[in-house]
């Protein structure tokens, strides 16, 4: 496999003679889209009309007839809280592995994370070790990601979700409203942010929790909330029109990570006019420069109750305004993504024609 980051849509390999693109189908590792907006599901929607979808499944990933396979969070192929359930998957995670070198199927890989969440078994890694050898091409949402010099990369940026959302009604915003917003895993930091509000004036400031927690978090939450005086939590997962209307109610969204990359989240809040508390990092540091310090507002250490009331003050700096997100429009990441399926299935056929010789 050829190594570096590479230049996408300089050429139309798969092109048929006289100028038209060829269809091809996608196999996508995630399941169809219902009813909240999901990345994958922007990238459908504005796909070129050539490229048509194919959602997981065992049955349509070992039978189906498919030209390339996109894969998002890879482990999720793999985990089952019943450990029958799980060996399962692993068989059939093989077979699928085996059906794609057998066919030359290209791989197309968007990374999400840099490592899961949640590490898995030894089994585990080595089976997703053996996905790794099949990816073509691994796709990065930031400039910052650094991963292993071996694989071809490419970066196309994590779209907004400023047209996605312009359906929804918008709440008026509360005066001194935190948010945090979004699943809620250890790794996020939610008990930190409400151990820090616990030492803020909360007769001017106030926060509000709202997502699905992992397990044993809820609880956790819910006995710090009922000691607060100005706290409360919708601790499910919502609606779009119900994230809309929570992350607009607020004043600033705060998103206390102990480790972050890329966050959808971040974006989603960006696209509805709203600044965002993060800890520092690169990639949140490429984004502030993008779009301005004044949205991207960052803090070292752990979140305080000091870096909190900053944070509110800062953010009424950008009221009235919005941040500028023209790099990061879906129609232009879609044709990329189009480019880079076309691209792969160009770079297997050319790989096969060489051991053919």
């Amino acid at each position: 496999m050829r190594s570096g980051r590479i230049e996408v849509g300089a050429r139309r390999p798969t092109e048929a003679h006289g100028g038209e693109a060829r269809n091809i189908r996608v196999l996508e590792s995630v399941s169809a889209p219902a009813s909240t907006t999901k990345f994958i599901d922007q990238v459908v929607r504005f796909a070129p009309s050539n490229i048509s979808f194919l959602y997981f499944g065992w049955r349509a990933a070992l039978f189906s007839r498919f030209d390339v396979f996109h894969v998002h969070w890879p482990e999720f192929l793999l985990r089952a809280d019943n450990q029958l359930i799980a060996a399962a998957k692993q068989i059939l995670f093989r077979l699928f592995i085996s059906r794609l070198r057998r066919r030359g199927t290209p791989v197309v890989r968007t990374l999400h994370n840099l490592h899961p969440h949640t590490p898995g078994t030894r089994l585990e890694e080595r089976l997703l070790a053996e996905l790794d050898k099949v990816t073509t091409v691994t796709v990065l949402l930031n400039e910052s990601t650094s991963i292993e010099h071996w694989r071809k990369t490419l970066t196309i940026l994590h779209g907004h979700y400023v047209d996605v959302f312009a359906e929804h009604p918008r709440s008026t915003p509360t005066r001194g409203r935190l948010v945090y917003a979004g699943r809620i895993e250890p790794y996020k930091g939610v008990i930190d942010l409400l151990d820090a509000f616990s030492e803020v004036d909360q007769e001017q400031l106030s926060v509000r929790i709202v997502g699905e927690p992992s397990s044993g978090l809820g609880e956790q939450i819910t006995s710090r909330i009922r000691i607060l005086k100005n706290a409360s939590a919708a601790l499910e997962f919502v609606s779009d029109s119900q994230m809309v209307a929570e992350i607009t109610a607020a004043e600033l969204v705060v998103l206390p990570y102990r480790e972050m990359h890329n966050s959808g989240v971040l974006l989603v809040a960006l696209s509805l006019g709203k600044p965002v508390l993060v800890p520092r990092s690169e990639s949140n540091q490429l984004l502030a420069n993008e779009v301005g310090a004044d949205w991207v507002l960052q803090y070292d250490g752990m979140i305080s109750a000091e870096i909190i009331r900053r944070g509110v003050e800062d953010a009424r700096r950008t009221a009235g305004r919005v941040p500028d997100l023209s790099r990061r429009d879906w129609a232009t990441i879609a044709s990329r993504y189009a480019d880079v399926f076309m691209d792969a299935i160009s770079s297997s056929h050319e790989f096969e024609q060489t051991l053919a010789r």
